[in-house]
Order: C-alpha cells, then sequence, then structure tokens
C-alpha cells in the first residue's frame, strides 16, 4: 500500500486533523539507551535489558500511529462512501422529477404509438445510441410511445409503458456511459422506481403502481430481452 498523501485528503479533514508527537521524553530515553549500549560490552545481559525496553516504547508509539493512520483512512472511506451515496440519491431524485413532470405537463410522450417499430427509429439522429423498445402489451404492459428527456446531465430515451391506471416511464441509457449508481429496487417520493442491465444498457423505471406490479414488468421485460 502507498503511503498516505496529506494533500490528499479532504479539505474538511485536514482542517479537523491534529499532529500527533511522540510522547515526552521519549528521545531522551532513547538517546541515553544508545549512549548505554556504547559503554557497555556487546554480551553483558543489561544491553538485552535495555534494547527490550527501547523496542517496548518505539512499539507503544507505533501502535498509536498505526490507530491514528486506520482512523484517518476508515474517515476517508466513509466520506468517499457518504458522497456516492448522495450522487445515487440525486439521480434517483432526478428520475422522479422527471416521471412527475412528464405527467403535470400532459406531456408523456414526443413520439405517441404502441408500434415498437415505430417509436425506435424515431429516436435515430436525436441520441447517439439505440434504444431497446419492446412492445408489453401480450403482458399488460402496453407501450404508449417515447419521448426525448434530460437526466443526468444527457439526453436519454424515455419510454412510456401503461398498467390500467397507471403510467411507467422506463428510461434508458447506455452501460458504458452510466455512473455509479447502484442498481436495485428503491423508493423516493412516494414512487417505485427499479434499476436494472441488460442488452448493454441501464433501464431505470419509475412508477406509481405497486411494488409488485413494478417486478412483474421487470420480469416481463428481461423475458421478452431473452426471446
Amino acid at each position: 500500500m502507498n503511503d498516505l498523501d496529506p494533500d490528499e485528503l479532504p479539505r474538511e479533514l485536514r482542517q479537523q486533523m491534529t499532529r500527533h508527537h511522540a510522547p515526552p521524553g521519549l528521545k531522551r530515553r532513547v538517546r541515553f539507551m544508545l549512549d548505554q549500549h556504547a559503554t557497555l560490552p556487546a554480551a553483558s545481559p543489561v544491553v538485552s535489558v535495555l534494547a527490550a525496553r527501547l523496542w517496548r516504547s518505539v512499539r507503544q508509539w507505533l501502535g498509536v500511529g498505526a490507530s491514528f493512520a486506520c482512523g484517518v483512512l476508515l474517515t476517508i472511506m466513509a466520506v468517499r462512501y457518504q458522497a456516492d451515496d448522495n450522487i445515487a440519491q440525486q439521480f434517483r431524485q432526478q428520475l422522479v422529477s422527471s416521471h412527475v413532470r412528464s405527467l403535470m405537463a400532459g406531456h408523456k410522450t414526443d413520439v405517441a404509438s404502441s408500434e415498437q417499430h415505430t417509436v425506435k427509429p424515431w429516436f435515430i439522429g436525436k441520441l447517439d445510441y439505440a434504444p431497446v423498445v419492446i412492445d408489453l402489451a401480450g403482458e399488460g404492459f402496453p407501450l404508449v410511445g417515447g419521448r426525448l428527456d434530460y437526466v443526468d446531465g444527457r439526453a436519454i430515451a424515455a419510454l412510456v409503458y401503461a398498467r390500467n391506471q397507471h403510467v411507467i416511464n422506463l428510461f434508458v441509457r447506455p452501460q458504458t456511459n452510466a455512473p455509479a449508481a447502484p442498481t436495485g429496487r428503491y423508493v423516493s417520493q412516494g414512487y417505485n422506481l427499479a434499476g436494472w442491465t441488460q442488452s448493454n444498457m441501464q433501464f431505470w423505471a419509475v412508477t406509481d403502481a405497486s411494488a409488485e406490479e413494478l417486478h412483474q414488468f421487470m420480469a416481463a421485460m428481461g423475458s421478452a430481452a431473452k426471446n
């Protein structure tokens, strides 16, 4: 493991760090023991006693330093974990905001069609990738259409599905360009979210339908992609 450079620590952590000095008298005791070693025969048992005492003093100080280093390392890991978790939460909030905004503005789709062969070509020239578009009408999730949306600083495809009286917004983006936002199932602001990957794409579904219905939607998507 490389030595930890204090300049690489977060500024807030550096400001709160305190410099640990050797215990008072350690330097004086070390010099005294070295002087005693120089004046005694090499085979003298007193030398062994002095050396043992010196080692205990140094080992005790190393123990304090090691404990401090471990504490700093754990603090850095906690700070970085919290930062990553905040980024993931902000990303999911953006998805929910886009879902709500599309319903409030009455702008669910830019291209309204239940035909996947109509919706998918519509994105050509509007995105730098071709989103996966699957019709799930046979599984109870008919395709309503698609639109362009803007999430996490880039334009992405949003596919719209229906489930009884509920709307499912499915955001699709390339897996290679996706940031480190862990996929899985979440609840945010009262909406159910689910993220997964397939066909080199990352999918995020947002809906006010039940968690069980969202799970069924995920299963239908996964099954259709294999066929």
